[in-house]
């Protein structure tokens, strides 16, 4: 997953014409800046933390996209409108040479619009949400939203390493401006509520048996963690960021 989000936020800029040779102005893709509150229990983060993505953004608006690059690992049919994809990464991508050294942490939004307007969290945490959540592919998560019940929500992840991520279940995210392609994306992100998940942790939940499910409270057994915070996000159509990424295999 690392290298897939790495990827695509590279393919952005290649495709409007960024270079490493422009520097360390990482505006030109974008930010979304973070900082933490309400830490509860035992997880990757705490309190008043701050942290900066360089972002890029790639959105459609169209159905039944067919995805399947074998150089990144992704095989799958995303149905329906894909809406706006955003990835963030800390590295400065527009001089990294190897993308499997991109550090974590990694944050991805999919927001299920491309208009101006609040997209809001609200999700319980019960067995349904649990057997939504994908541990074997967070990438895809992020990039087709998050499948609750049969429907696609909005989806707000911050990646703290190849092994736990957060997810949120509350808040909101406000997007204030929504330009045609090339121009930045800008929002707010508030009380983003989030869940600290760890793929053993997971694991062991969804192997529970229906015995063991029913006596549990499943909402005693995740740390929470909230998010705040802004971003600027540059916009590409997915036509765009699919062509670099061929071009960027030639």
């Amino acid at each position: 997953m690392k290298k897939t989000l790495s990827v695509i936020a590279v393919a952005v800029a290649l495709a409007f014409g960024f270079s490493a040779c422009e520097g360390d102005d990482l505006g030109l893709l974008g930010h979304i800046n973070l900082t933490t509150s309400n830490a509860i229990g035992d997880q990757a983060y705490t309190n008043d933390q701050t942290f900066e993505f360089h972002s890029a953004i790639c959105n459609a608006n169209f159905s039944n996209v067919a995805i399947h690059i074998d150089s990144l690992d992704i095989d799958t049919v995303l149905n329906g409108n894909l809406g706006a994809v955003f990835v963030g990464l800390t590295d400065n991508l527009l001089s990294a040479d190897d993308f499997n050294n991109i550090t974590y942490p990694l944050c991805g939004i999919n927001l299920r619009d491309t208009v101006p307007g609040t997209y809001n969290f609200t999700y319980n945490i019960d067995w349904s949400f649990i057997e939504s959540i994908d541990t074997t592919s967070l990438n895809k998560l992020i990039t087709s939203g998050l499948a609750v019940s049969g429907s696609l929500g909005n989806l707000f992840a911050v990646v703290a390493d190849e092994n736990s991520f957060y997810v949120a279940v509350a808040g909101n995210i406000n997007i204030t401006e929504f330009g045609g392609n090339g121009s930045l994306v800008k929002g707010s992100l508030n009380n983003l509520m989030c869940i600290y998940v760890t793929r053993a942790h997971l694991e062991t939940l969804r192997a529970m048996p229906a015995s063991q499910r029913e006596s549990l409270n499943l909402l005693t057994e995740f740390p929470f963690l909230t998010f705040n915070g802004n971003m600027e996000s540059r916009r590409a159509s997915i036509e765009t960021v699919m062509q670099a990424l061929e071009n960027m295999d030639e």
